[in-house]
């Protein structure tokens, strides 16, 4: 998730439109690191946009990233240097 990208009304939206022909659950998983003026969201952010998603049933999975402190994450360890 990007703040200002893909965490509005309308991607929820198309988001859980796509998951509910799927007959999938939802992966919500925060930007690991700052790239190109882009930020990570805040848990504030993050809950604003589940709760966009929550009133459509569909299953949906907070992804959080334990590892952050460590820069333990997938590509953390390229982007340290």
């Amino acid at each position: 998730m990007i703040p200002g990208v893909n965490m509005g009304f309308e991607n929820a939206n198309k988001l859980v439109k796509i998951a509910k022909s799927l007959d999938c659950k939802i992966n919500v998983i925060p930007l690991n690191t700052e790239f190109f003026g882009w930020r990570r969201p805040t848990r504030e952010e993050i809950a604003e946009f589940i709760a966009l998603l929550e009133p459509a049933g569909v299953p949906i999975l907070n992804r959080r990233s334990p590892g952050k402190d460590i820069f333990g994450a997938c590509g953390m360890l390229a982007s340290k240097s």
